[in-house]
C-alpha cells in the first residue's frame, strides 16, 4: 500500500528521525532541558571532498557529530523543519563550499 502522506504534527508530542540528524543550538537546548524525553545514538561522520575537479591538499572535511537514524526528540515548538546544513569545508581552491546534510526526516508521535 502507498503512503501519500506521512502525517504532519497535529497533536505529536515527540518525533524520530529516519535520517542522521545535525540539530541547531536552539533545538540541542531544548532537548537538554527534557532529557528524559530524549533518546538517541551519536555517530561521528567524516570523509574526503570527492570528485575529479577536487584537486587540492585539503581533501579532508572536518568530522561531525550527528545524531543516528532512530534517535527520538521531543517536538520544539513552531519548527517544522529540523536541523541545518553543516558547514565542513571552505578552502579557496575548492569550487564551492562543503556541506554535510543534517536536516532530520521526522516522523511524528504522540505517544
Amino acid at each position: 500500500e502507498e503512503v501519500d502522506d506521512f502525517g504532519t504534527q497535529g497533536d505529536a508530542k515527540r518525533f524520530i528521525t529516519l535520517s542522521l540528524y545535525s540539530p541547531t543550538q536552539d533545538e540541542i537546548n531544548v532537548f537538554s532541558q527534557n532529557k528524559d524525553s530524549t533518546w538517541y545514538q551519536l555517530e561521528l561522520r567524516k570523509g574526503r571532498v570527492g570528485g575529479k575537479l577536487y584537486v587540492t591538499n585539503h581533501f579532508l572535511k572536518q568530522p561531525v557529530v550527528m545524531f543516528q537514524e532512530g534517535s527520538s526528540f521531543p517536538i520544539v515548538d513552531g519548527k517544522s523543519n529540523f536541523g541545518y546544513l553543516q558547514l565542513v569545508k571552505n578552502v579557496e581552491t575548492l569550487p564551492h563550499k562543503v556541506y554535510q546534510y543534517g536536516y532530520a526526516f521526522p516522523i511524528y508521535s504522540s505517544i
